[in-house]
């Protein structure tokens, strides 16, 4: 009896012991599955890691050349009259990178000498397309597969635009703005108010102050294992202060163009205020050349030498010239044709600039500041004519003219304005072409150019307005395209 109740009980602790060895069995099967999966996890993690990594540190590479050759490419551009200097923002070297920094890349307007210059933002949106396109085929954005994962860049978190860049965009002018706020975002290289060696500069784009929402708005590298389905995203750019290095020499050239500005500018503003084109003096004459004084009209010797007041109708038998174009002594003067109309404030202007323009070709050769440095100033020449100085002529209203019939007011028969073109300012364009390969981005770049402008606007007199007379004293055979004998004046 006691023999079989030990039996009976030996067995049901054996079949205990045996079941407590299974379960144990099955959790150490199950406790090494799990600790393997864990490891699989870990390890595709790592690899999706690295593989995203990869992927980025070549996405940041593309942007980074990028920039360097979009700026190329907007800065050196010969057609781009690029940046605009006034003699007040040239005075301030820091105010005129900060200037460059707002209106050419930033989002800011800037207004110098009362002209406001509208902001161009080409800082963010090259950055931004150029990425994008650089990384886009014709169906879309490019996935590619690397070692059992696709890869692709995900610009927009909207499905339905996934390739909209508007927001990539809007944060980099955002980034752009605050970094022009706090003089950051131009870095110029071993360049100062007093000297310039280098004259190349960092672009710094500071990502530390965005929000967590706003950095993820960044475009991202997406990674998917194909064997598990898990995905992983990460911006492409750093949450730090990326810094650019662009060897372009912009800011050299526009420490020459201040220097250019301080010395040679001046003088030349005072030589050009004096001139004008047409009635601009107190008497019913008409200046015959810009720099001298009025001419009066002979009305004995008519119509050898006087004529009658602009705007009167013409007539035969003076040289076929109509009365109201007056001749330019020295024709030199005038180099357009020779003779201007003085009742058309745009020929006179027109004229006028030419002339202006001709006096700027002797004032600003030769100026270059640091000429053996290989940037050279109009290509290492003399100023290119016709293109260097601009002069801002102003047409003013400055005579009625009325025309008479035998001096007397009952023949009336028409009336008309003659004006007075006088400069109210000028402008140079600075043309500086790199010659040195160390200082390109694209070093097959056939021509690399930095247009500058510089401005000066001075106020002008206007003229007193007075009315002056054609007078036919004898005969209106004249009027009719006759030749006539009688005498003729253009008088108060």
């Amino acid at each position: 009896m006691n023999s079989r109740a030990f039996t009976l009980f030996t067995a049901l602790v054996s079949f205990v012991l045996i079941a407590l060895a299974f379960v144990l069995v099955q959790s150490m099967i199950e406790a090494e599955r799990a600790s393997s999966q864990t490891i699989d996890t870990i390890s595709e993690q790592t690899e999706m890691q690295n593989v995203a990594d990869l992927a980025r540190a070549d996405a940041l590479q593309v942007f980074n050349i990028g920039v360097r050759y979009q700026l190329e490419w907007w800065i050196t551009d010969p057609q781009n009259e690029f940046y605009a200097l006034d003699l007040e923002s040239a005075s301030d070297w820091q105010k005129m990178v900060d200037d460059f920094a707002a209106a050419e890349l930033g989002s800011k307007e800037v207004t110098i000498d009362g002209v406001t210059k509208p902001a161009s933002e080409q800082l963010a949106y090259r950055m931004a397309n150029h990425l994008i396109s650089n990384l886009q085929t014709s169906g879309g954005l490019q996935a590619y597969n690397f070692k059992g994962y696709d890869v692709w860049l995900q610009v927009s978190e909207n499905p339905s635009s996934p390739y909209d860049a508007t927001q990539f965009t809007n944060v980099l002018k955002e980034i752009i703005n605050q970094s022009v706020e706090s003089h950051a975002l131009l870095e110029p290289i071993d360049c100062t108010e007093g000297s310039c060696e280098l004259g190349t500069f960092y672009i710094n784009l500071d990502l530390t102050g965005l929000s967590f929402a706003e950095y993820q708005k960044l475009p991202q590298i997406a990674v998917k294992s194909q064997a598990s389905g898990r995905v992983i995203k990460q911006p492409i750019l750093p949450k730090g202060n990326i810094r650019v290095f662009v060897p372009l020499r912009i800011f050299k050239a526009m420490w020459k163009a201040r220097k250019i500005a301080l010395g040679n500018f001046g003088g030349f503003g005072d030589s050009i205020k004096g001139l004008g084109l047409g009635m601009c003096d107190s008497d019913c004459s008409v200046r015959t050349s810009p720099k001298g004084a009025s001419k009066k009209i002979n009305p004995t010797t008519f119509p050898t030498d006087g004529k009658l007041c602009p705007n009167t109708p013409s007539a035969v038998g003076t040289s076929g010239k109509s009365l109201s174009q007056v001749d330019c002594e020295p024709e030199s003067d005038c180099p357009k044709l020779g003779f201007y109309l003085a009742d058309n404030s745009n020929d006179m202007g027109n004229v006028l600039r030419e002339f202006i323009s001709s006096l700027g070709i002797t004032a600003f050769s030769n100026i270059d500041p640091d000429p053996g440095d290989g940037l050279l100033l109009w290509n290492g020449s003399s100023a290119p004519a016709g293109s260097v100085v601009r002069g801002e002529v102003k047409g003013m209203e400055s005579k009625k003219i009325l025309l008479y019939y035998n001096d007397t007011q009952a023949g009336i028969a028409s009336e008309g304005k003659a004006y007075c073109a006088r400069p109210t300012g000028f402008t140079l364009v600075l043309e500086f072409t790199e010659t040195r390969s160390d200082f390109k981005v694209n070093e097959a770049r056939e021509r690399n150019v930095y247009k500058i402008k510089i401005v000066d606007n001075f106020q002008t007199q206007a003229s007193s307005l007075q009315t002056c007379k054609s007078v036919i004293k004898q005969s209106a055979i004249v009027l009719g395209g006759g030749i006539a004998s009688s005498s003729y004046s253009c008088e108060e």
